[in-house]
């Protein structure tokens, strides 16, 4: 740009053209969605959210079940792993179309609790080995309850990682405090 001139001046024409053609890409989206009922997307959404699953290699064929309604998913089924649940719950998420994911899935529970805990136990050691010491785990019926102390925000979120990280974990009740 010149020193001294200012701005060039915006040319109405331009501005009118954009706004016609958003006009008319606006009437063609409408058009198109009133051809088109919304079960049809749904259906559409659907068969995307289990093709995206089916290419997943974290989740076992037809363990989890697809349920769309306006956009809005319900994730259903059943897996080994606490991550599983978790992760099928982000990847719909943030698909195109999707509104909502209620989260049904469950994880088994044909572990033992003696063994979740010693699991859990032993992936707290691996993973936050500094602050294990400070860390007490409580589990019953798949639900695990760390409390105690930690030394920050990291090594908070590595033991809740490795409690996940247990076969059979259902839900994490976090209670740790950080210091």
């Amino acid at each position: 740009m010149r020193a001294g001139a200012g701005p060039r001046p915006r040319t109405p024409r331009l501005w009118v053209d954009r706004n016609q053609h958003s006009q008319n890409a606006s009437d063609d989206a409408r058009s198109r969605a009133s051809r088109h009922p919304a079960s049809h997307r749904d259906e559409d959404l659907a068969t995307a959210i289990l093709s995206s699953l089916k290419w997943q290699e974290d989740f076992p064929k037809d363990a989890i079940q697809v349920e769309v309604e306006r956009g809005c998913v319900t994730l259903g089924g059943e897996v080994d792993w606490g991550y599983q649940r978790h992760a099928a719950e982000m990847l719909v998420s943030r698909m195109r179309g999707v509104l909502g994911v209620s989260n049904r899935i469950t994880v088994r529970a044909d572990v033992v609790a003696a063994d979740v805990g010693a699991q859990t136990s032993a992936a707290l050691a691996r993973r936050a080995q500094r602050e294990f010491a400070g860390i007490a785990i409580d589990v019953h019926d798949g639900v695990v309850t760390l409390t105690g102390t930690v030394s920050s925000l990291a090594e908070k979120r590595a033991a809740c990682g490795a409690a996940w990280s247990a076969k059979g974990v259902q839900r994490v009740v976090e209670k740790l405090s950080v210091v």
